[in-house]
């Protein structure tokens, strides 16, 4: 790939073509090298944005825990924490694959489907938490 296709990928690929090619790729249509690069870049450049989101999640729930330590024991922060987490693991999952140079395309859709799950499980995790009932101030 030379340098100004690399530079036009990195511009203007969107998660729209990175969708339109994983429908391809899932169709058994071929999908040129280039875009699977274009597509596994998107993904790369996206998925530090999720990891901030779980940290996010990470620090609200702390906070959370120290002011309502019942916090800890909520089904619903519980499943949420754990989502996240799960989530977390596909992404690494994604990121072992695209590093050990094994199938781009298979890549492509596995990464795609991390990074969805990652972002679904962040927002549920933070509306958990935010839903959490806050710890009854002191009497005045």
């Amino acid at each position: 790939m030379g340098v100004l296709e690399t530079i036009e990928n990195a511009i203007e690929t969107t998660e729209a073509d990175v969708e339109s090619w994983i429908v391809a790729i899932i169709k058994g249509e071929k999908v040129v090298a280039s875009k699977l690069e274009a597509g596994l870049n998107w993904l790369a450049s996206n998925t530090p944005a999720i990891s901030a989101g779980v940290a996010s999640v990470e620090t609200m729930v702390e906070s959370i825990v120290a002011a309502t330590p019942g916090a800890a024991q909520n089904a619903t922060v519980t499943k949420a924490i754990a989502d996240a987490n799960e989530a977390v693991a596909g992404l690494n999952a994604f990121a072992n694959a695209a590093n050990t140079g094994s199938n781009q395309a298979q890549a492509v859709v596995a990464g795609y489907v991390a990074y969805q799950s990652a972002a679904a499980a962040v927002a549920g995790a933070k509306a958990a938490v935010a839903a959490t009932p806050a710890a009854t101030a002191p009497a005045a």
